[in-house]
């Protein structure tokens, strides 16, 4: 099973593009954390 089957929402997602974010792993943040600053790369993020 992956990520993507709790995300009703993107299941009309071509497959090609399905597989290009079920590489991605998710990531628990803790309440309050920094996913990213102004000005800095963002990867990976849905």
């Amino acid at each position: 099973m992956s990520w993507l089957d709790g995300a009703a929402e993107l299941a009309a997602l071509e497959p090609p593009a399905r597989a290009a974010l079920a590489r991605l792993a998710p990531v628990e943040v803790p309440r309050g954390g920094v996913l990213f600053r102004p000005g800095e790369a963002v990867k990976g993020y849905v």
